[in-house]
């Protein structure tokens, strides 16, 4: 999978979708994410927070790394998990909020979304190539969030949990936020 392909699909539709994050981050909906990331963060303390790829830090410089709709999107994910993992401090947490995409097709679930949608605002042949990239992805080959609990259990964490009720607790509303793929809430405690 060519990298300069997912970046070229994220830049054609980035003013679109910083647009459809601010407005959520300015409604209930992103009150709900908050208190979702909160409820796991360590308490007490000022913490250091990242979320990134390919993170330019050194081992250890990291509290807390959280992630939210981005690992379905990477053509290394496990490589993105190792480097999450040598960034964060002893104790630290890994939250990656995700789904399982990789079994989606989003050109027949525009059909159960709302009109007002972020999907059915795209521009003709967006939603067709996104497809395409998720289904070349390797990532979109494996089962979710199973994968994703064999991958961190190799590499060091004290605890790693799934919570997949998340998308009970945030999707309620079928609103323009409204996402029809059931999501998970992954938890990890580096020792």
């Amino acid at each position: 999978m060519e990298k300069e392909r997912i970046i070229n699909y994220w830049s054609e539709r980035s003013h679109e979708f910083v647009d459809l994050r601010t407005e959520e981050q300015n409604s209930e909906m992103g009150r709900k994410w908050l208190s979702e990331i909160e409820k796991n963060l360590p308490k007490g303390r000022k913490l250091k927070i990242l979320d990134a790829e390919k993170p330019e830090f050194p081992d250890a410089t990291f509290d807390v790394v959280v992630s939210r709709n981005l690992t379905w999107t990477l053509p290394h994910a496990e490589e993105a998990y190792r480097e999450w993992t040598r960034v964060l401090k002893k104790g630290g947490v890994l939250l990656n909020f995700d789904a399982d995409y990789g079994h989606d097709d989003f050109t027949r679930d525009e059909e159960k979304l709302p009109p007002e949608h972020a999907h059915c605002r795209l521009k003709e042949g967006l939603v067709q190539e996104c497809e395409a990239i998720k289904d070349e992805l390797e990532i979109s080959r494996k089962l979710r969030p199973q994968w994703d609990l064999e991958v961190l259990g190799k590499m060091g964490y004290a605890s790693v949990t799934v919570d997949e009720t998340l998308s009970d607790r945030i999707y309620r509303n079928f609103d323009k936020f409204y996402n029809p793929t059931p999501m998970f809430a992954l938890k990890a405690v580096k020792e």
